[in-house]
């Protein structure tokens, strides 16, 4: 290496010395700027430290909730074979039973209550009036009436709207109700000595009808005054047609329900019409619930020309028709 380099040399040294000084100089200014923005950030770091372990904490919280929810919702299993009734249902159900139990006053409610509401209102939510759920006395009651023959004392009941007892309607003829003297609007106190006020309708006319031959004790309130009476229930046959010869050969037949006796009471008031010379008929429908469907085919086709009468459809689209064949 030759002088020139050594002294090229020298000089970056000497350069070198002189920056590093310069450098010392601002570095102890930087250095105290860096002390105070190192300091400012370790007051910032706390804050922030505390900050995010309270949202650590509140976050943990969460989480845990979370967890929790998805830990309930994991044994959330179905307990039904259709996967529909939940643990979590049952116990709100049992807890709302508990409630009404400790918290209802105005009567006592039995679990057998409780039990059929909730079967009334499972099928009460779809919304439809036809869909309706019965007991199995209800469902006994629904089937004697569709037959329209029963076992009792042969009086329509309902109930009164000022009294709220059960008041007693159409009397029929040749029925038990009739031999012993009840009249319409006769209100039912007692049935067989027990009071009738504050039971459904249902319950009271299950306790009017039983087995034929048997005897019920009836405590009438007749304009104010208290009567006793005492019937032996007989087999009833619902009227559900009734005939009369109008002006001008016009026959009137009227069908109130479309019950099991129904097509023979029907066929025995169209030929006592066409015995008294009926040259035209009307036909009464009004206030008919309705009844039994096929009774209702069976009186059409004494009525109607040949063709479909009515079909049925199912929720897969299968249709049951009926015909009318013509047979008058």
């Amino acid at each position: 290496m030759d002088q020139n380099n050594y002294n090229d040399f020298d000089s970056y040294q000497a350069e070198n010395a002189m920056r590093r000084q310069k450098n010392n100089d601002s570095g102890a200014f930087w250095g105290g700027i860096a002390v105070g923005v190192l300091a400012t950030l370790l007051v910032f770091s706390i804050v922030a430290l505390v900050i995010w372990q309270t949202g650590s904490g509140k976050k943990s919280a969460q989480s845990s909730w979370e967890d929790n929810k998805k830990e309930e919702t994991v044994k959330e299993d179905p307990i039904s074979s259709d996967g529909f009734v939940t643990e979590s249902m049952v116990k709100k159900i049992d807890k709302l039973a508990n409630t009404i139990k400790a918290k209802y006053f105005l009567e006592e409610v039995t679990d057998e209550q409780l039990e059929t509401g909730l079967y009334r209102g499972l099928l009460e939510s779809v919304g439809d009036p036809y869909t309706e759920y019965y007991t199995e006395e209800e469902f006994i009651d629904l089937i004697q009436g569709a037959e329209g023959i029963y076992y009792g004392i042969g009086a329509v009941v309902s109930i009164d709207s000022e009294t709220n007892l059960p008041k007693l309607g159409t009397i029929f003829k040749g029925t038990p109700a009739e031999k012993i003297g009840l009249r319409p609007n006769d209100l039912v106190y007692m049935v067989d000595g027990e009071l009738t006020s504050g039971k459904s309708l249902t319950e009271v006319v299950s306790h009017i009808r039983g087995e034929e031959g048997t005897k019920v004790d009836l405590t009438i309130i007749r304009s104010g005054e208290r009567m006793e009476f005492t019937a032996v229930r007989a087999r009833v046959e619902t009227p559900t047609v009734e005939t009369k010869m109008l002006e001008n050969g016009m026959g009137y037949l009227q069908i109130t329900e479309f019950d099991d006796v129904t097509t023979k009471q029907f066929k025995e008031g169209m030929q006592e019409l066409y015995d008294a010379g009926m040259k035209g008929l009307i036909l009464d429908l009004r206030a008919n619930p309705g009844g039994n469907l096929s009774t209702v085919v069976e009186i059409a086709q004494n009525l109607l020309p040949e063709g479909i009468v009515v079909y049925t459809e199912t929720k897969e689209g299968k249709r049951d028709t009926y015909r009318c064949k013509g047979d008058k």
